[in-house]
């Protein structure tokens, strides 16, 4: 096998391990249903989580309640990360998704599509994703309805904690929403995000060390 080869396949596998290995904040749900009560909010939609020990964000992500039916977006959404202390938005994480493309889908959750990001980390604090601009046709989920669905809570370690009722506005907008709600902590479906699961910089560490052999080894049958 050449070495120009097995650069190629270390990074097919690298591509995919991109994918394979990520923890997703908020993992969307359906009840089977693209008609009330999903609902068309117009306003900003939040969900508070700590983060107890510094995370990195790899990928944003947004509820498509129409997936996995259809891949695509029919109208906009925005998604970003806040400082609940500051209300600010965490540069870096403010991410639009537009109308008819086609997003990633991460292994375990139909009902989000992701867009990459540069990566961004989150140091130990409050924090809120907020997701604005659903509509009757591109409606989000609230578990608050009647038979309504909302989000299940994906990351397990105790990297983050899930905290607070949820929270809304009235006026459309990206902004961190006032408006606490009734709970529970992942009450909507809208916005989330996802971070490498622990290992995944070591599986690549791996692969680095593979490709320095490789490259030794290619140095010396050379000399």
């Amino acid at each position: 096998m050449t070495f120009k080869r097995i650069l190629t396949i270390c990074g097919v596998l690298a591509l995919a391990a991109t994918s394979a290995f990520a923890d997703i904040g908020y993992i969307g749900q359906n009840n089977g249903t693209v008609i009330p009560p999903l609902q068309p909010w117009a306003g900003p939609l939040g969900m508070d989580f700590d983060v107890n020990t510094a995370i990195t964000i790899t990928y944003m992500g947004v509820y498509n309640a129409f997936a996995p039916t259809d891949p695509q977006l029919v109208s906009p959404l925005e998604v970003a990360i806040f400082n609940r202390n500051n209300q600010n938005i965490v540069a870096g994480t403010d991410t639009t998704f537009q109308a008819s493309t086609t997003y990633t889908r991460l292994p375990g959750d139909v009902y989000d599509l992701f867009q990459s990001i540069t990566p961004v980390t989150l140091g130990p604090g409050d924090y809120s994703v907020v997701a604005v601009g659903f509509t009757t046709s591109q409606p989000n989920g609230n578990q608050g309805f009647a038979g309504g669905v909302g989000a299940t809570e994906g990351i397990t370690n105790s990297s983050i904690s899930y905290v607070g009722a949820s929270r809304y506005d009235y006026t459309p907008g990206l902004y961190l929403p006032t408006v606490v709600d009734g709970g529970p902590a992942d009450r909507y479906d809208a916005g989330t995000f996802a971070t490498p699961e622990p290992g995944f910089y070591s599986i690549f560490a791996v692969f680095a060390l593979g490709l320095t052999a490789l490259a030794t080894a290619r140095r010396r049958k050379n000399a």
